[in-house]
């Protein structure tokens, strides 16, 4: 892949990111918090994604996304274990949120939920924009 494609594949992720981290907010101001949930971690997924491509790889699952994230800039030392860690954190919850009908989230959960993605994706934002691979987001 050419770096110019591997920029609009990189910005096409953001976008994603960015769209379901707008839709988690809209459902947390609306108390939807099984729907919150599960949109922060496709923020965080989406976010994941565009630094993978970065680095050209695409994988093609979500287990793929969580060991290559990990290969590359955990075990690397490139950010932090603890980023790495909320990447499987927020696809674990994700699932349960689903699909586990009986299980309840607290608006205490959204919120650790938020605060996560947040983090996760400023840590990537940072990565990318530093390389400048996000120039202009």
């Amino acid at each position: 892949m050419t770096p110019e494609n591997r920029r609009v594949n990189i910005a096409a992720e953001w976008d994603l990111s960015e769209e379901a981290w707008a839709t988690a907010e809209d459902l947390r101001q609306l108390d939807r918090r099984r729907g919150a949930i599960s949109q922060y971690y496709f923020a965080v997924f989406h976010a994941a994604l565009a630094g993978l491509i970065s680095r050209d790889v695409q994988p093609k699952t979500h287990t793929g996304v969580k060991t290559e994230f990990s290969r590359i800039f955990v075990s690397s030392g490139v950010l932090n274990p603890s980023i790495g860690r909320l990447l499987r954190r927020r696809e674990d919850e994700r699932e349960e949120a689903d699909y586990v009908a009986g299980l309840v989230f607290t608006k205490d959960d959204v919120e650790e939920a938020r605060d996560e993605a947040g983090a996760f994706r400023e840590a990537v934002r940072e990565l990318l924009t530093g390389e400048r691979w996000l120039e202009g987001k």
